[in-house]
């Protein structure tokens, strides 16, 4: 399948390939950084980013506050904080982990 063709099918499915993109960085973004071991710029790597700056800047949009600040809050959660933070509603929201349903695009 091409990729204009994906493009369309998730367009014709309500879908955004890059809205599903960055619902999965933020999920997957919340689960790394609650690895405390784990390096920033590991974790931007790790969700595709070339430089750590934006995927700082990402996440800031996502829960509203810094990667290196969540992580050096001691009482904080990623949790706690995407649950407080509008921009999880428009991902999708409510409670827990997001949750991104990915439409069937095969052979319409």
């Amino acid at each position: 399948m091409s990729v204009r063709t994906l493009h369309r099918r998730l367009a014709d499915a309500g879908f955004s390939y890059q809205r599903l993109v960055d619902e999965i960085r933020r999920e997957r973004a919340s689960e790394l950084l609650a690895e405390r071991d784990r390096k920033l710029g590991d974790i931007a790597a790790a969700l595709g980013y070339r430089d750590p700056a934006n995927f700082s800047r990402a996440f800031r949009r996502w829960f509203g506050v810094a990667p290196r600040d969540l992580r050096e809050a001691p009482a904080a959660s990623v949790g706690q904080i995407a649950a407080q933070h509008p921009a999880r509603n428009r991902a999708g929201g409510g409670g827990g982990r997001a949750t991104v349903a990915v439409p069937d695009l095969r052979s319409k």
